[in-house]
């Protein structure tokens, strides 16, 4: 069994720097060498990752 090697200071620190110009997040993962779901779960968290919200205009008919 192996311990969970959590995202330390500097690794986070590029995380949002390169989010922030816009890289992939598969380049990120590449350069922090972890795994996409570790990036996609701390930057949603975050508030990195808007979440898309399904919006349903309401018609009213007269």
């Amino acid at each position: 069994m192996t311990t969970a090697n959590p995202l330390n200071s500097a690794r986070k620190a590029i995380v949002w720097r390169e989010w922030k110009k816009g890289i992939p997040m598969s380049v990120i993962c590449q350069l922090i060498e972890k795994p996409s779901a570790t990036v996609f779960s701390y930057l949603r968290y975050h508030a990195g990752i808007e979440l898309r919200i399904l919006v349903i205009p309401i018609t009213y008919s007269t």
